[in-house]
């Protein structure tokens, strides 16, 4: 994970605080960051 990426994260944790931590109905909360790093194993030749 990258530096914007953990910003990402940080940034998404305090919405999620500032939005769900004081409603009395909402006893607990729980996020995931899911992602997928893909990339092809073979490196295609560039066209001259």
């Amino acid at each position: 994970m990258d530096e914007l990426d953990a910003a990402i994260v940080a940034h998404l944790h305090g919405f999620l605080m500032d939005k769900f931590s004081g409603r009395r109905e909402i006893i607990g909360f729980r996020s995931s960051v899911i992602y997928e790093h893909a990339r092809k194993p073979v490196i295609e030749a560039l066209d001259p």
